[in-house]
């Protein structure tokens, strides 16, 4: 999928193995944010502290969420016309454009 995106960064292509780099990052940032902002949140406005089922409840609908989004990026995708005007991809041979 990389090949197929447009991953030129300042004259130069980034790696495909770069995105898996985005699940770490996405797990760094949002867990503390989920465990100090949100979760204590949603515990008042309840007025119970969060249960360890409704963490792993609001854990699920999350990533449910996210692949509800990768879903619709990826049908937007194969709607999209092909970018043969312009060289994006290195890493497919010369002349082929991927869809």
């Amino acid at each position: 999928q990389a090949c197929q995106m447009n991953t030129l960064v300042g004259g130069s292509q980034l790696n495909g193995a770069f995105f898996n780099l985005g699940d770490a990052i996405a797990i760094i940032l949002f867990t503390p944010l989920f465990e100090s902002i949100a979760l204590p949140l949603i515990g008042r406005l309840k007025r119970s502290p969060v249960r360890l089922g409704q963490k792993i409840c609001c854990g699920l609908l999350v990533a449910a969420s996210g692949n509800l989004v990768a879903a619709w990026l990826e049908l937007e995708r194969k709607r999209s016309p092909l970018m043969c005007w312009e060289p994006i991809s290195e890493c497919a041979p010369n002349g082929i454009h991927m869809r």
